[in-house]
């Protein structure tokens, strides 16, 4: 009966977990770009009830008990979200596999989040091409993508290969720079960092970039939209429902655990 009890409080913890992520999900249902997450469980280690002089010859089975649940790091669905028509010529969706590359403070971080702006740098009398944060976004020279005071904001264009362009006053098409996409081999291992930001780690491995890897399916991108998040309600709502079940199960185990022990203690010889 002891070992019911710490069996279903790791069944409690591992659902509290599992509420959590669900929770982080849904409150991150209109966040743009944002992947939701799934929280996984592995079962403890199992005893063994009957030893091997008690085995038969007729008998296949294992007495075995376990020892409750534990929750493992949570799995990241990358599944590309729904895209929302903004009508504005910054806000850029990708269509792949991509993210774009961003700096932040000297580092290197990458988003599927697209809501672009140009802000304008008042001791270089130009405008880079930054995040809602004010974090620049890289071109494929890892570079800032500055833009000239002397070109309008509204004559720039973003074509379907990231490359930002406009055209002179003889209709000639100049080109900026070309935004930075890059893809890993293992999305799964990049590290949420906050602010729809990632971090490239060892698990994940180095990023490519789309421009020079010609084995890469490229992305396509979507001026005028934003990716959405990737987040179905239903189907959290459901889940949620599933791990509240779950949670009561396992505190309804304790009670009769603790309810068993009282009785065996108020037995009289």
């Amino acid at each position: 009966m002891v070992r019911a009890l710490y069996t279903a409080a790791s069944g409690m913890t591992a659902q509290q977990l599992n509420v959590d992520t669900i929770s982080n999900n849904l409150a991150n249902v209109n966040t743009i770009g944002y992947k939701k997450e799934t929280t996984n469980f592995k079962s403890l280690l199992y005893t063994n009830l009957r030893g091997p002089e008690e085995e038969t010859s007729t008998t296949t089975s294992v007495n075995q008990v376990g020892h409750g649940v534990r929750a493992l790091a949570n799995s990241r669905n990358y599944s590309s979200g729904t895209l929302q028509q903004t009508d504005n010529p910054t806000d850029i969706a990708i269509v792949g596999e991509g993210f774009f590359a961003i700096d932040n403070d000297g580092e290197e971080f990458y988003t599927r989040d697209g809501s672009f702006r140009f802000s304008m740098i008042e001791d270089e009398g130009s405008y880079a091409l930054v995040t809602s944060d004010g974090y620049p976004v890289l071109s494929t020279e890892d570079e800032s993508i500055l833009i000239g005071s002397e070109v309008a904001i509204d004559d720039l264009v973003i074509g379907q290969d990231g490359n930002v362009y406009y055209l002179d006053e003889e209709g000639v098409r100049m080109d900026v720079a070309q935004i930075k996409i890059v893809q890993f081999a293992n999305r799964a291992g990049l590290e949420a960092t906050g602010s729809n930001l990632y971090q490239a780690t060892p698990a994940s491995g180095e990023p490519l970039l789309e421009a020079d890897e010609d084995t890469l399916s490229k992305s396509i991108i979507r001026t005028g939209y934003l990716e959405g998040s990737n987040v179905e309600i239903a189907e959290e709502m459901v889940n949620l429902i599933i791990a509240q079940r779950a949670y009561e199960i396992n505190s309804t185990a304790i009670k009769t655990a603790d309810d068993m022990m009282q009785q065996a203690n108020q037995l009289k010889s």
